[in-house]
């Protein structure tokens, strides 16, 4: 048996996620806001991963130094 799955009248944006009708897929402009707020959500693990890794770094011998020489650098400003 085959199901039925009725067309949807919308499509998302690609860049910034909003429904967009199937007719006025070239006439549609992404807002600044919506575009920004739909790109930080699809970067969303890339930007915990980058923490996690951060944190990690910062653990290492070179990381304690780099946090050592940071510090020491804006106190000398």
């Amino acid at each position: 048996m085959f199901a039925y799955y009725p067309q949807s009248q919308f499509q998302p944006c690609p860049e910034c996620g909003a429904p967009v009708p199937n007719e006025e897929d070239d006439a549609h402009r992404c807002e600044g806001r919506r575009f920004i707020e739909y790109q930080m959500l699809m970067l969303r693990p890339e930007i915990v991963a980058f923490e996690s890794d951060l944190s990690e770094w910062l653990d290492t011998p070179q990381g304690q130094f780099a946090k050592y020489y940071a510090e020491r650098e804006r106190l000398a400003a």
